[in-house]
């Protein structure tokens, strides 16, 4: 017997590049283990990653967040190099497909959105070690990274991340090709 209180879930099998949902759908976002595995196809598997970010982006609600589960810990440089070549690039990639990410209201209201990005992982070390492939031998275990959808007027995005556009006095500032991001790193 169904109480008023259950949730219905629903599994659907779909290819995480290519969404098939509207822009702004969901509230929350769970990756865990497919971005970690499709790194390991060594041709294509950065850019299947770059995808899958830009459509959780895509398909997340202002507001909203995206939890990535992922041993690549941006505490040490393999998985910084992860974070700004995978997840900014999808954020970058989807910003641009969004055109400004510019979001349906009168120009004196108009808004931006940003990415507020937690990094948290546990304490660890990075230690020298010739003996690794890159001369050194992280100890920080996985990392959950928590990026959050907020909304600010177009006005505050400038001033925060707008760069001037043309050399005159009246040239119009722009929002940089990319959406603005702030990364902050949490020990737990």
């Amino acid at each position: 017997k169904k109480s008023s209180n259950t949730l219905e879930v629903k599994y659907e099998i779909l290819d995480a590049r290519k969404l098939p949902y509207d822009a702004n759908s969901y509230d929350l976002i769970f990756e865990k283990g497919t971005m970690d595995a499709m790194l390991s196809d060594a041709s294509e598997g950065v850019e299947n990653c770059i995808q899958i970010v830009c459509e959780m982006a895509r398909v997340c609600s202002l507001g909203g967040s995206i939890m990535i589960v992922s041993h690549l810990n941006a505490n040490d440089p393999k998985g910084m190099g992860w974070l700004r070549d995978v997840v900014i690039r999808g954020l970058e990639r989807e910003f641009q497909l969004r055109n400004g990410a510019k979001m349906p209201s009168g120009d004196d209201d108009a808004k931006e959105y940003v990415w507020f990005i937690s990094v948290n992982g546990g304490e660890g070390d990075v230690v020298d070690d010739e003996a690794e492939e890159l001369g050194f031998r992280s100890t920080y275990g996985p990392a959950v990274y928590i990026l959050t959808k907020k909304t600010v007027t177009r006005s505050l995005a400038l001033e925060m991340y707008g760069k001037p556009r043309g050399g005159g006095t009246n040239d119009c500032k722009d929002l940089l090709e990319l959406p603005p991001v702030k990364i902050e790193f949490v020990t737990h």
